[in-house]
């Protein structure tokens, strides 16, 4: 891995027998092409493996992180074997912390033009996306959700109101409290599923609301929710350090997200591919390519990847 998202630093990553400087040249040229768009370099990619990967429930993690100086990004991605692949993305002004619900929902609309009408879908987030409009959202397409939430929100049940905290005195660790057919925070959304979890080998109990019929599906699903911070480290301090980035104005690190990860993506795509069917990556005999800690079956592959999605469409941006 490149380690840098500095375009020197990742042309002297690609496997190519041309000149480093021209490689430069080339990555230069893909991302100032205006016409160079996720829709047209992601989608058409996206869309099929969406559709394949359907015939199991899509489940899809929404989260945000840094992705600039003062930039931040937030993302939904599909959870794809060990891995989270980003389906769409959206970039604003801050550090991190979190987005408006607005932006949420606004982003859950987006990605549903991607996914296949009969698909099933299950909704991952934790305690920043826990909305009720958020919810709703999502009970209206039909998707499944398991979300994390506070200890201090407020449930109703049975007309009796209390908090996630006054359910966690009463949970040991191993243990499991169902609420069922509660009502949520004081607008009273629901009926939903609530439940206080406290994993063996965890320090405290966690809390979810899920509108899936069972709460031991919901608590596996959440499990999964983790996977996007491995994409986020992959993409960070364990591959291309993207938060270090010097790019500072909002829009023109959408622009530049959608120029370099889909080149990333597909880039990751192609390495699972090209390991699935035993092929090794081509090493120029003048490059020295070492796999970091970035998945070490698959570190290899990657920069084969990158010179792939990366510079295989380069040349087309003249």
């Amino acid at each position: 891995m490149s380690e840098k998202v500095q375009l020197p630093k990742l042309a002297g990553k690609i496997p190519d027998s041309v000149k480093e400087t021209s490689t430069e040249k080339r990555l230069y040229r893909w991302i100032k092409n205006e016409k160079i768009t996720h829709e047209t370099h992601f989608l058409p990619y996206i869309q099929p493996l969406l559709s394949a990967a359907s015939r199991e429930p899509l489940t899809l993690v929404i989260d945000g992180s840094t992705v600039g100086r003062n930039c931040v990004a937030l993302m939904i991605c599909l959870v794809h074997k060990q891995r989270a692949l980003p389906i769409a993305w959206t970039v604003a002004k801050g550090k991190k912390g979190h987005f408006p619900e607005e932006m949420h929902v606004q982003l859950v609309q987006e990605v549903q033009k991607f996914i296949p009408k009969d698909a099933d879908v299950i909704f991952l987030g934790d305690g920043e996306f826990d909305g009720t409009d958020l919810q709703s959202a999502l009970d209206s397409r039909g998707w499944g959700y398991a979300l994390r939430t506070s200890k201090t929100s407020v449930l109703t049940w049975e007309g009796h109101e209390f908090s996630f905290s006054d359910v966690a005195d009463h949970v040991k660790q191993g243990d499991c409290f169902e609420i069922p057919d509660a009502l949520f925070t004081h607008r009273k959304y629901g009926p939903i599923q609530a439940t206080t979890w406290w994993r063996e080998g965890c320090e405290e109990p966690i809390h979810l609301v899920t509108n899936l019929p069972s709460i031991d599906e919901a608590c596996r699903y959440y499990t999964e929710r983790f996977k996007i911070e491995t994409f986020f480290s992959d993409q960070k301090s364990l591959g291309f350090n993207l938060h270090k980035s010097h790019i500072s104005d909002p829009l023109s690190d959408v622009t530049a997200h959608d120029r370099r990860l889909p080149g990333l993506s597909l880039g990751r795509l192609l390495g699972l591919h090209c390991h699935q069917k035993g092929m090794e990556p081509h090493h120029a005999p003048h490059r020295t390519l070492r796999p970091q800690s970035l998945s070490a079956r698959l570190a290899p592959f990657q920069p084969f990847g990158q010179a792939w999605s990366l510079c295989s469409c380069g040349y087309k941006a003249h």
